[in-house]
């Protein structure tokens, strides 16, 4: 297997790096742990101190993996004169409403909005005719070139259709038949093939509230 695959368009995290050479703003001596996910009120509490520092809106903060992702107005956003580290973490710039993608979430709970012509990519919902998950890696065979993207079993009982973001536009069809069903079986998670027409996409389309 193969995951080079669209690697041009692979990003580890939203947002881009700000100026190295400007020291942190936020002091240290805030409340706050740089070992440990922050609580909203931590976060609250960096983004008041770092918006007065450099007397401009921080429209959202968060942290992503180990990195700390803000978004400013596109007016304010000038990677030479913003941070390249905020509360001990490095910190990634974006402009408000294109930094986390495209979509805004269509429920509280889930993200049931339509990717299809942006590009399917980790996260995003796939379903069954009855349950739902989200989607994984994108696995290609370096022999036939042939293209799968992982999905857990337990999305799919008793049925291998796969539908995005919900029934009936189906986008797939999941392995569960043959030798390589029973060795996944035990791991929760099956290919998934998916039909032509489907666009593949590895940027992040996690959307920002």
């Amino acid at each position: 297997m193969s995951f080079t695959i669209h690697i041009e368009d692979f990003k580890y995290a939203p947002g881009k790096g700000g100026n190295p050479a400007i020291k942190d703003p936020v002091p240290k001596d805030l409340p706050y742990s740089h070992s440990r996910f922050p609580s909203f009120d931590a976060l609250d509490a960096i983004i008041n101190v770092l918006g007065d520092a450099l007397g401009i809106e921080i429209c959202s903060l968060a942290v992503y993996l180990h990195v700390l992702v803000v978004e400013v107005d596109e007016n304010d956003y000038d990677l030479h004169k913003l941070p390249g580290r905020v509360a001990g973490r490095t910190a990634l710039w974006g402009i408000k409403g294109n930094t986390w993608g495209k979509k805004v979430p269509t429920g509280l709970v889930v993200d049931s909005s339509d990717y299809t012509n942006d590009g399917l990519s980790p996260g995003i919902k796939l379903c069954g005719k009855v349950k739902a998950t989200s989607g994984g890696a994108l696995i290609r065979n370096i022999i036939t070139s042939e293209q799968r993207i992982t999905v857990a079993e337990q999305g799919w009982v008793n049925e291998s259709t796969v539908f995005h973001p919900d029934a009936p536009q189906k986008i797939g069809t999941i392995l569960q038949t043959g030798i390589l069903s029973t060795m996944l079986h035990s791991t929760d998670w099956m290919p998934a093939s998916l039909i032509p027409m489907i666009n593949i996409s590895l940027l992040l389309p996690l959307p920002t509230s």
